[in-house]
């Protein structure tokens, strides 16, 4: 019995090896499953491949249509390539043109894909979305064995014309704000029956999934820059932006060794691409933001812009001048130590307090004790208050406190008055009714 039963359970352990062992499966090469910032690396690219973008992706688990990795495409219509950070890109311009409902340039997308083949399974295929939810197949290449790595180009003529759930005709347009994203499913997989063209979705497995984003449209609003505040090789730029849908990122374009402005205006109209722009890494439409890595004592005109995720941005802003400088002479010029050192920097809340030592302590005899004490110890300690996060942030929390504290004293003090007056006058008549009631 005992034999049995090993044999038994080497035979099912046996099986599930097999099992595993050929189970083909298709997967994207590009992005590594254990780090949670990697994200798939799909290209844009011509027939010729002289040269490609990468472009914009989202989601890491590829192997199910319900967690495709989204690709945003950026397609060329009337005057959106002005827009377009990819415009500049060296070898030339990728962006697809649509004419009617087929494409008019060589763009195809650029897929890098593994393919673990097993069995008879060794023809790799291509799947589009149909509109009853089945797929379009055709067959990309007899993977003889498969391998890891592999570029693969899908042509946009078969999202434009073999699909039957994409209406490329509307990219055609006058005008690009009127034209919203499209999209559709493709699905690389392995399969052994050469004479089908159409599968379900039940029919395809382990294969790599892509939603295919097309999109053109532009947005004109403008993005502004309110103020600047200059820092130790960092500058903080405050900004106000729009309603932008589908924000990838805020960017900045930084001249060095230039203090003069420059025009608010597309992309184009300034020549500059995706190189040229430095990303922010931030999303909110609107708030502060950091540019690092600056030179100290040098003059710089930075202007930013707001770009979606097919890569089409707003008009570069107004531009602003900043010039960073060591903190050492930050701290000398503001002489607002502890306060500098926790912000980094200049402030509109530093200026408040500069006030109020201007208008309040140095005007009276404790206020001016307060003021040379602080003039002592202060510059001896705003130096270790930079190199810790911990306490720049506690310093920036308490003058926050003590300026509405301050800001506010009249009315605190006005609101206070107010409670003990209720007080007293409650305790009055509480008093009053009890002695009338003795």
């Amino acid at each position: 019995m005992k034999m049995i039963s090993l044999f038994k359970v080497t035979f099912f352990f046996l099986l599930l090896a097999h099992s595993s062992l050929f189970a083909q499966s298709v997967k994207d090469a590009t992005h590594d499953e254990t780090e949670d910032d990697s994200r798939a690396q799909v290209l844009l690219s011509n027939d010729n491949v002289t040269g490609f973008v990468t472009l914009f992706t989202e989601g890491k688990n590829s192997s199910t249509k319900s967690g495709a990795t989204k690709v945003y495409v950026p397609t060329k219509s009337s005057n959106n390539s002005e827009y377009s950070f990819y415009r500049e890109s060296a070898n030339g311009d990728f962006l697809p043109e649509v004419s009617g409902s087929a494409t008019t340039n060589n763009a195809v997308l650029r897929f890098k894909l593994d393919l673990d083949v097993q069995g008879d399974f060794d023809n790799l295929y291509v799947g589009t979305l149909r509109s009853d939810g089945s797929y379009d197949i055709d067959l990309l290449t007899n993977t003889a064995g498969g391998g890891d790595g592999q570029s693969y180009t899908i042509n946009f003529d078969r999202l434009c014309v073999q699909s039957d759930n994409l209406d490329c005709s509307k990219f055609n347009a006058t005008e690009p704000s009127n034209i919203r994203p499209l999209n559709t499913t493709i699905v690389f997989f392995l399969h052994n029956d050469a004479t089908e063209t159409i599968l379900s979705e039940a029919q395809i497995t382990n294969g790599a999934y892509y939603d295919i984003y097309l999109g053109g449209d532009i947005d004109i609003n403008d993005v502004a820059i309110n103020s600047l505040t200059n820092s130790d090789k960092r500058v903080f730029i405050n900004y106000t932006g729009f309603n932008l849908e589908d924000v990838e990122s805020i960017y900045a374009e930084v001249a060095a060794n230039s203090c003069t402005t420059a025009p608010s205006e597309t992309l184009g109209n300034a020549t500059i691409g995706k190189s040229n722009l430095i990303s922010l890494e931030t999303t909110n439409r609107s708030g502060t933001v950091t540019i690092k890595n600056l030179t100290n004592d040098t003059c710089y005109g930075i202007r930013i812009t707001l770009c979606d995720k097919f890569g089409f941005c707003s008009k570069l802003s107004n531009t602003v001048v900043g010039e960073p400088q060591e903190i050492e002479a930050l701290l000398k010029e503001q002489g607002c130590f502890f306060f500098t050192a926790g912000f980094e920097g200049s402030h509109w809340i530093i200026d408040y307090f500069q006030t109020f030592r201007d208008d309040v302590l140095r005007k009276n005899f404790f206020g001016k004790k307060f003021v040379k004490f602080y003039y002592i110890v202060g510059p001896k300690y705003a130096p270790y208050i930079l190199d810790k996060p911990l306490i720049q942030k506690a310093i920036r929390g308490l003058a926050y406190v003590l300026y509405g504290f301050l800001y506010y004293f009249n009315s605190i003090l006005v609101a206070i008055l107010a409670i003990i007056t209720g007080y007293l006058i409650k305790r009055y008549y509480v008093g009053v009714r009890g002695y009338g009631r003795s």
